[in-house]
């Protein structure tokens, strides 16, 4: 049909069909707006009729997912119910398991481990959920995690580890655990540095002094030549210097 012959309300008609169809073809599934749009009711509905349960947005993130990082617990529990994917891969290769680690869903992490989450399911950068750990000092899942086979001396394609994070972050409570499961205080990067040197640098004596106390290697220094009292120095931490020295650090 040559379009110069159509009505002009006809092919006004044809050009919203066809951007209609454009934008249908472009638009979530229903599944993930419903979640989106944080309507339990017709969650619930989309899965009692079959609505397909693993799908993803158009940025690569699947319905378990994006329903993790929203905090919608009732949703996740649904999605397990109707047997989602528990190692559906973001495009970054997040885990819903890192997802649930990482945001402090002890149950949560329980159930996907139970129905067969990969513990050792690493992301593009290498890093598994044990080193995606929990936001805030919540010793539990890392129990968990090391209880269902962690790798504990394994680190991402950087050589960071979990116990370099949770010095990092001022985990208390983890790095006792880490260093109560026999993890190497010494291990070090592939730029040289270590839990010791990270931990300075953030100023946390308590942790400062645990990693001291299991032995960790006061003078050693990274591919920068800096040590720990450098980084303590230049971050202006004067008691952790103080600290560091006292345990014969020297510059």
């Amino acid at each position: 049909m040559n379009i110069k012959y159509v009505s002009r309300p006809l092919t006004q008609l044809i050009l919203v069909l066809a951007a209609s169809l454009m934008l249908a073809a472009c638009s979530d599934d229903p599944l993930i707006n419903a979640i989106q749009d944080r309507d339990t009711s017709q969650v619930q509905v989309l899965l009692e009729q079959g609505n397909a349960v693993n799908v993803y947005n158009r940025a690569g993130d699947s319905a378990l997912a994006i329903a993790l990082r929203e905090g919608q617990l009732d949703v996740v529990r649904m999605l397990l119910k109707h047997d989602v994917d528990v190692n559906a891969r973001g495009v970054l290769g997040v885990t819903p398991l890192m997802l649930a680690a990482s945001s402090g869903y002890l149950e949560i992490t329980r159930e996907l481990l139970d129905r067969g989450a990969e513990v050792e399911g690493r992301d593009n950068s290498g890093n598994s959920a044990l080193m995606i750990m929990p936001v805030n000092d919540e010793p539990a899942i890392v129990q968990l995690l090391l209880d269902r086979g962690a790798d504990i001396e394994k680190g991402n394609h950087l050589g960071l580890n979990s116990l370099m994070v949770a010095g990092y972050l001022g985990h208390e409570q983890i790095v006792e655990l880490l260093l109560a499961a026999g993890i190497d205080v010494n291990a070090r990067m592939r730029t040289g540095q270590t839990a010791l040197m990270r931990t300075a640098r953030q100023g946390n004596n308590i942790i400062v002094k645990r990693l001291l106390k299991a032995g960790a290697e006061v003078n050693v220094r990274d591919d920068e030549d800096e040590s720990a009292l450098s980084m303590a120095l230049k971050q202006g931490h004067m008691d952790t210097v103080e600290l560091l020295r006292g345990a014969g650090a020297s510059r």
